[in-house]
């Protein structure tokens, strides 16, 4: 029996109608959300992205722009550039579209960003202690769609594949936060596949195709995949497509938790403002 498919679009669009509510509510008060994209080199992956970002800018009434600065450019040049949008009375929200060239320190470009901008709550992952009032648009895109499907994790064995910052570290502390502790495996060891292989919740974000076989994982388990990779064109996820055969929910590498990303990070667009 296959499992049954977690689709983020349906809450996705509850998510827009918000987004485009909040957006008239604010104009009522003369404030225009203003969101501004800084990306560092050309990568093709990263262009892509920023361009579904720019479009649902648009079609919610967010003001978006993109500034773009060679892949030479110096640390403390990009780090100027943020503080002047941290100044801005204009801009609202800031993203740093990674990856960043290895030359720059990734963090503490990150960490520049204001807090009261910083849409991706990188603040919130990389501090210990932060006041931001949002949080990662990918985990939790990963813990909404579980609500959705009225999918618990309350007595589970939760495990998170991988320890990135975009997916596994805030996870974990957002799942923590709500009083879920899951154990976080990074490799393949014996001991961390037979981790995996018990757990009832697989919560996954390492970006490596089909890195996941359903031979590593128990009958009727919960997965909820975040990892993308292209190869030859073609759309993976972290876990083998198999692995639907055995899962009794899953979420797919289209249409999973690639649109809540997405809807989610327009939410803090506006949600940021009001906090």
């Amino acid at each position: 029996m296959a499992a049954t498919l977690m689709l983020g679009n349906e809450i996705a669009t509850k998510t827009y109608e918000y987004v485009k509510n909040k957006v008239e509510s604010l104009s009522t008060r003369g404030v225009t959300p203003y969101l501004v994209a800084i990306l560092v080199g050309d990568d093709p992956g990263s262009m892509a992205y920023l361009k579904i970002k720019a479009k649902m800018c648009m079609d919610c009434g967010i003001k978006f722009s993109l500034l773009e600065f060679p892949s030479n450019i110096a640390e403390n040049e990009l780090i100027d550039q943020i503080n002047l949008l941290n100044q801005s009375l204009e801009v609202t929200g800031i993203i740093i579209q990674l990856p960043l060239p290895i030359s720059i320190n990734r963090d503490a470009v990150l960490l520049a960003v204001s807090e009261h901008k910083d849409i991706d709550a990188f603040s919130y992952t990389l501090r210990k202690t932060s006041a931001i009032s949002v949080r990662p648009p990918a985990p939790a895109g990963m813990i909404e769609i579980l609500n959705h499907y009225n999918v618990s994790m309350a007595n589970k064995r939760v495990v998170i594949v991988g320890e990135g910052l975009l997916v596994g570290q805030p996870l974990e502390k957002m799942l923590i936060e709500a009083h879920i502790y899951p154990t976080v495996i990074h490799d393949q060891s014996e001991k961390s596949l037979q981790v995996l292989k018990e757990a009832d919740v697989v919560f996954c974000g390492v970006g490596k195709a089909n890195i996941i076989t359903p031979e590593m994982l128990r009958f009727k388990v919960v997965v909820i995949d975040a990892g993308y990779n292209k190869v030859n064109g073609v759309t993976y996820g972290d876990c083998d497509l198999r692995c639907a055969q055995i899962a009794s929910f899953i979420t797919p590498s289209i249409g999973g938790i690639g649109p809540l990303t997405v809807s989610n990070l327009l939410k803090n667009v506006v949600d940021i403002i009001e906090k």
